[in-house]
């Protein structure tokens, strides 16, 4: 039996200029005098003094983030991407003056953290190597070999031992396990693991700790939810019972220089609390709004054939009449119109919706990619992103840098760390190991004005229940885990994948054969529940088409690596047989078929950043229509039932009058050769139009 209660959906207001306080604050630091915090917000660096208003240290464009004093206070390390690709840069506070002190073309520095004496600062790659750099002479060598989404370094008192959180897997079966703190002598390399309390796990390995206290005789730490401390001995190892020293949600401890205090973030705030426990958190006022932008201007687009995607229908030869933000009238063109009002001419050119991404985490690796990735999905007409989980404050500061237009790239609907059980895999994975703790997790999420929900594989059944009644009757969102069943059965709004991990002994979608067999097609036809398609097996249609990945767009805006990624995967599909990988992929289009046929609703998704960004998009768009969908059927899986399932089709997913003015303009027919969909020539999202050369320019170098 199925029980789908209907819910509220919560509409969000896309068109208030109102100011907002500001929630999306990312890695907050306290100055070792404890007089100043240093943070990211709104794609900027910050400096406040503390009782004071912020000032702003950075302006420009680029992608900032981990800023970290140094040992005296007088300068600041952080990570931007304005030489191309993410690097560490110091900034001398009474100068202003700037220092760039990593100069890697084919990665990303990440992560920097000050040694005690100042003399060097520690930074990981993408990868998850750590590394040191003397910034006397500039001499960067490996420190520690790469680990899977390690926690940022910290440096222990004597400069001799560096911590972080490192996933430490049960066994060889599965790949999950706890958060572990992992010391390394940088002297003998000899790396040891422990636990931060008997059989705990730190929360998550992305802002949670450790940190070393600035005297070296404890680390703190998130664990439950709560902030911990723990002591440590003199070489840099964790000794002694940790302790809890507060009750509520916490994120990014950092210490003060006397080690009297922490600062850390709860819920949006900034707090502050006793190293020991003796008092309880305070709340440290933050001046700072943010609003968006007053979109005014008046835009005639004169379309040579416009898809509006509603069905399979094109019209020909329109003027799309778009005011600020939205589109107010769709006619058929007349000269008069014309008049007295700035007019694209894409007389030879295809208008249609922008497309979604339904299935993304972190915007699609903004911290590693940085300024590029918005600007790489507009580039191929993606307007839409919806994330399946990331950092719960970073999903705020990413909806409120683009809502206010401090950076470029697709809207964005944002949901914090995917909600797990007892063991974890990903940096980002919040493993919930009791009730309280859930509640906890669910208070954070109306706190930070989540989405969505993503419940993952390893949390209890019963706990995913308490979850989806919360989102729906208090939050007013949808909620999505792996699986289909008991979700079916219970009102759970959607599966993320066709079938993916999975922990509770089978999949509940798909055979080990890669079969879905008629039952669940079935389920999923008549439920009302949505099923996103994350094709990665659509790579093997680069051999279809291996100048995909020539293209200017592409070969520009995309990172050093990814690219590197991309190309093999290209080249393997050219140079070796990919008759299994096609079978797979033509199962899981007859699915996707046959629950759309059947009534239901499917959504394209990539899972992205881990097949790269917006390639494998245009690839399953034309993996579908390969294996039975007609094109104007695929294409509102990336459109108009996007829209309709996540809650935004009154102002998403289509082109028609009062709706967003978030469109793309290609060359081509795209109802008549899908390919067609990945020739954009200009993108519009919320009103501002893009020429692909603006897009690119930053990088083309």
């Amino acid at each position: 039996e199925l029980n789908r209660r209907p819910y509220k959906h919560r509409q969000p207001d896309f068109d208030s200029t109102t100011p907002h306080q500001v929630k999306g604050i990312l890695s907050p630091a306290l100055s070792p005098d404890g007089r100043r915090i240093v943070f990211e917000a709104l794609n900027q660096l910050w400096l406040m003094e503390i009782g004071g208003k912020p000032q702003q240290l950075t302006s420009d464009s680029f992608y900032k983030q981990s800023p970290a004093w140094s040992p005296d206070g007088t300068r600041i390390a952080y990570c931007s991407d304005k030489a191309g690709t993410a690097d560490i840069y110091v900034l001398d506070l009474a100068t202003k003056a700037e220092r760039r002190v990593t100069n890697f073309a084919d990665s990303a520095e990440l992560e920097p953290a000050w040694s005690p004496d100042g003399k060097k600062l520690a930074f990981q790659k993408q990868d998850g190597t750590t590394y040191t750099v003397d910034l006397a002479g500039g001499e960067i060598r490996e420190a520690i070999k790469a680990t899977f989404a390690p926690s940022r370094p910290s440096w222990s008192a004597n400069n001799k031992a560096i911590s972080f959180a490192a996933l430490r897997p049960y066994s060889r079966r599965f790949r999950e396990g706890p958060n572990l703190i992992l010391t390394d002598d940088l002297a003998t390399g000899k790396t040891a693991y422990t636990e931060p309390a008997p059989y705990k796990s730190i929360s998550t390995r992305s802002v949670d700790g450790p940190i070393y206290s600035p005297a070296g005789s404890q680390m703190a730490f998130v664990l439950g939810g709560y902030l911990w401390v723990r002591p440590v001995d003199s070489s840099g190892h964790p000794a002694g019972e940790a302790r809890a020293i507060n009750d509520e949600m916490t994120d990014a401890p950092t210490w003060s220089g006397d080690g009297k205090r922490i600062l850390s973030l709860s819920n949006g705030k900034l707090r502050l609390v006793a190293s020991d426990g003796a008092t309880p958190p305070e709340t440290v006022p933050l001046d700072l709004a943010w609003h968006r932008e007053s979109v005014s201007k008046n835009t005639l687009i004169h379309s040579g054939h416009l898809w509006n995607g509603l069905g399979p229908n094109i019209r020909t030869n329109v003027d799309l009449i778009i005011a600020g933000r939205r589109i107010q009238k769709i006619e058929p063109h007349r000269d008069e119109l014309h008049r007295g009002i700035e007019v694209v001419d894409a007389s030879d050119l295809t208008v249609m919706p922008g497309l979604w991404e339904a299935h993304n985490h972190g915007y699609g690796g903004l911290s590693t990619y940085g300024d590029r990735v918005g600007r790489l999905w507009l580039a191929y007409g993606i307007t839409e992103l919806q994330s399946q989980g990331e950092p719960a404050h970073s999903q705020m500061e990413i909806k409120e840098s683009f809502a206010s237009h401090s950076r470029i790239g697709p809207r964005y609907f944002g949901t914090g760390e995917p909600i797990d059980g007892e063991r974890g895999y990903y940096s980002t994975d919040h493993g919930v190991t009791a009730e309280k703790e859930l509640h906890m997790e669910l208070a954070r999420a109306q706190a930070l004005e989540y989405d969505n929900l993503k419940t993952y594989v390893r949390l209890p059944h019963e706990q995913q229940q308490i979850a989806m009644k919360f989102a729906h009757e208090k939050l007013g969102i949808w909620i999505a885990s792996h699986y289909g069943l008991p979700g079916l059965t219970y009102g759970m709004d959607g599966m993320t994948h066709v079938s993916a991990t999975s922990r509770w002994g089978y999949s509940y979608t798909r055979s080990l054969g890669g079969v879905s067999y008629q039952d669940i097609r079935s389920l999923f036809s008549v439920s009302g529940m949505f099923i996103i398609s994350t094709p990665f097996s659509a790579s093997a249609l680069y051999a279809e088409d291996p100048q995909i990945l020539d293209d200017p767009r592409i070969a520009t805006l995309n990172t050093p690596w990814s690219q590197k990624t991309m190309m093999a995967a290209r080249d393997r599909a050219i140079k070796t047989d990919q008759s299994v990988t096609l079978e797979n992929l033509k199962r899981e289009e007859e699915t996707v078929a046959s629950v759309l046929h059947g009534g239901g609703m499917v959504l394209l998704g990539t899972d992205s950043p881990l097949p790269g960004i917006a390639i494998l998009s245009h690839l399953g768009l034309r993996a579908e229509v390969k294996y039975g969908l007609q094109p104007w059927e695929a294409l509102q899986t990336a459109t108009l039932l996007p829209a309709r399932a996540f809650g935004y089709e009154r102002d998403l997913g289509s082109l028609e009058p009062g709706k967003l003015a978030d469109l793309v303009l290609v060359s081509g027919e795209p109802l008549r050769d899908i390919k067609d969909v990945a020739n954009v020539r200009r993108v519009m999202i919320d009103g501002r139009l893009y020429s692909i050369a603006e897009l690119i320019a930053p990088y083309a170098r």
